[in-house]
């Protein structure tokens, strides 16, 4: 399907399912509107790789498989959100026809058909003109942000997994040194407010671009946002730094004078001495989240408004081929290889 149905996996338990009765020839229905078996069985056909010796003897089983038809029947799902997003904001295609083609143009591409189905530039065509919806007037969009209560639901809806991320997480700046001395100089002088952390740290980064020396470990760097895994795994630091950069809680902290052993610039071992800033907290209320909500929302409109969607949807889906999982917007079919009842031969089949 299209680039534009990746959706947020795991995005908490939120969308609505219904133990609804389905028509004959329907394998789900969102909001009412159907999928039907035709829908799903030709995208199983179309998303189906040229079957080779190899993969032949691979597969045990012959025929479409239940966890193709659940793939599918995801997409068309989630497609169908996104759809149904759109024509509650006014969002056609025929609005945005044009400027997607024009675009599409721009980026080299001269025939249509190479973006998919006909279904599924609809669909890319909806996504862009989302896109065009939330873009900054600024950026050549209409300038439309998500409200504070989409906002809401958006947060309500971030897995247990992100809290328990965040809470281990530090957005951090480090100040480096040779010596001990100098590093405890530097200390004692931001604690008695003599030089900020951000003039220190300037410093050291000018004096370092002013007298590079690959066998000395001063400077100053902005190491991000980093987990205790980070700073353990990939960073080398001992776990006692590790649990110090941890501890600190309050924007502007700093540790005391930590003793690391790594590599300077020339990948000779060395000792040094830095001195860890916590640039951001990362609280996990919504206070704390809502700037970067706002933000990432605006960056893939089509997943937002679809994970919008999702928390109101009423989606019913046939239990012979699944179950609607609302903590990760898919169809999760049973467990083990098996062919789905009724389905047709994918090296015969033909569908209007």
């Amino acid at each position: 399907m299209s680039r534009f149905l990746i959706l947020l996996i795991a995005t908490g338990s939120l969308a609505a399912s219904s133990c609804g009765v389905l028509n004959s020839g329907d394998l789900a229905t969102v909001n009412g509107e159907a999928i039907t078996r035709d829908e799903v069985y030709e995208l199983v056909e179309s998303q189906a790789e040229p079957a080779t010796a190899d993969t032949a003897a691979a597969d045990e089983s012959e025929g479409v498989q239940i966890a193709d038809v659940a793939v599918a029947l995801t997409q068309q799902i989630q497609g169908t959100l996104i759809a149904q997003a759109a024509q509650d904001l006014g969002i056609t295609t025929d609005d945005y026809r044009g400027a997607f083609l024009e675009a599409a143009q721009a980026q080299g591409m001269t025939d249509i058909s190479q973006l998919g189905s006909e279904d599924e530039v609809e669909l890319q065509i909806l996504a862009f003109g989302l896109q065009v919806h939330y873009t900054p007037v600024e950026g050549g969009g209409e300038g439309n942000t998500f409200t504070e209560e989409e906002l809401r639901t958006l947060y309500d809806s971030l897995p247990d997994e992100q809290f328990e991320q965040l809470e281990d997480m530090r957005c951090v700046s480090a100040l480096s040194f040779d010596t001990e001395a100098e590093a405890e100089a530097t200390r004692a002088a931001l604690a008695a407010g003599d030089v900020t952390f951000d003039e220190a740290l300037a410093q050291l980064q000018a004096d370092a671009l002013a007298a590079p020396n690959p066998s000395s470990l001063q400077g100053g760097s902005e190491i991000g946002c980093v987990t205790g895994e980070n700073l353990t795994t990939e960073m080398g630091l001992s776990q006692e730094t590790a649990d110090a950069v941890l501890a600190l809680s309050t924007e502007g902290e700093v540790t005391e004078v930590e003793k690391v052993e790594t590599a300077t610039a020339s990948g000779t071992p060395a000792t040094g001495y830095v001195i860890f800033h916590l640039d951001q907290g990362t609280g996990t209320e919504f206070e704390d989240l809502v700037d970067d909500l706002a933000a990432q929302s605006l960056q893939d409109p089509a997943t937002t408004v679809a994970v919008l969607a999702a928390a109101e949807a009423d989606i019913t889906v046939d239990k012979t081929i699944g179950k609607w999982d609302p903590s990760t917007l898919q169809v999760v079919p049973p467990e083990g290889p098996r062919p789905a009842s009724g389905a047709p031969d994918l090296d015969t089949l033909e569908l209007g």
